[in-house]
């Protein structure tokens, strides 16, 4: 979390939420930042880096 804060300069509360679409991993949404480490997320990158 610690990480978190210093990266978006404020403090983090963090609210978990089970997702079982994400397949598996994790995704954080500050605000309007967003990142994705799921593993549903690097499927629809491959897919869209394999149609371009």
């Amino acid at each position: 979390m610690a990480d978190l804060g210093r990266k978006f300069g404020c403090k983090i509360q963090a609210t978990v939420k089970v997702d079982a679409e994400l397949i598996g991993g994790v995704r954080i949404a500050v605000g309007d930042d967003v990142i994705d480490a799921s593993v549903r997320g690097k499927l629809a990158a491959m897919a869209t880096a394999l149609k371009n």
